[in-house]
């Protein structure tokens, strides 16, 4: 098995998200991203146990419109050809 490379992503507000079951709010901070085997963007917080992912689109959306950045203009891992 392959280790999955990471990275760190800085939501720079709150995102309002959906699970299977009910709405909730991902908080502000740091997580660490990797990109699972769909290419779907998995965020785990840093010193919070909360956990989602997301489309690369939707991902690429939050990073166009300021929510979303990449700690130290790393990459998404994964994604670079």
């Amino acid at each position: 098995m392959q280790m999955a490379e990471h990275a760190i992503a800085v939501l720079r507000e709150h995102l309002c998200l959906c699970d299977d079951l009910l709405p909730f709010r991902a908080p502000s901070g740091e997580y660490e991203v990797i990109t699972d085997e769909n290419k779907r963007v998995c965020f785990s917080h840093r010193n919070a146990s909360v956990q989602f992912s997301l489309s690369i689109d939707t991902v690429f959306q939050h990073m166009t419109e300021g929510r979303i950045t990449m700690k130290n203009g790393s990459p998404i891992p994964g994604l670079a050809t």
